[in-house]
């Protein structure tokens, strides 16, 4: 009888904010797991353009931890031409995640650095743009051979 009149902390659930709420309140008080929940959801349901790309774009802003399965569904989304920003942004991410985690760097990732790296280069306005920098230096770290071709 007495365990029923000792009382005990009431422990309270936080309720996950929708998509919309998150991206509005600019994923303040959301821990990386319930974002990438977010994330894992909005991709399920095929909530790409309303809901997931803008969850993304806030997680390349905030450098918040992106899973690499999301990484490559970005590089495959985003359209290097229109969401160019974008698009960059992932693509960085996603090759700095292999060189960084050791892990294991692709033919498939390999041929897209590749593409990418002729892409930037013809399109750069000049030798210092930004984006052909980074990618330089990503290029370097993660393949010499490629770097050598396209950098040396």
């Amino acid at each position: 009888m007495n365990g029923c009149a000792v009382s005990q902390p009431t422990k309270i659930v936080r309720q996950t904010p929708t998509c919309h709420e998150a991206v509005s309140s600019g994923l303040i008080g959301l821990t990386d797991e319930e974002v990438n929940d977010l994330l894992d959801h909005a991709r399920s349901d095929g909530n790409i353009s309303a809901c997931w790309v803008p969850l993304f774009t806030a997680c390349l802003e905030q450098d918040r931890p992106i899973s690499r399965d999301h990484l490559i569904f970005a590089v495959k989304t985003f359209n290097k031409k229109i969401e160019r920003e974008r698009f960059h942004r992932a693509i960085c991410r996603y090759f700095i995640g292999i060189s960084d985690d050791a892990a294991v760097y692709r033919s498939e990732d390999r041929q897209l650095l590749k593409a990418y790296c002729s892409y930037l280069i013809q399109s750069a306005e000049n030798s210092q743009d930004i984006k052909l920098r980074d990618i330089k230096l990503i290029c370097r770290n993660l393949d010499r051979d490629l770097y050598s071709r396209f950098f040396e």
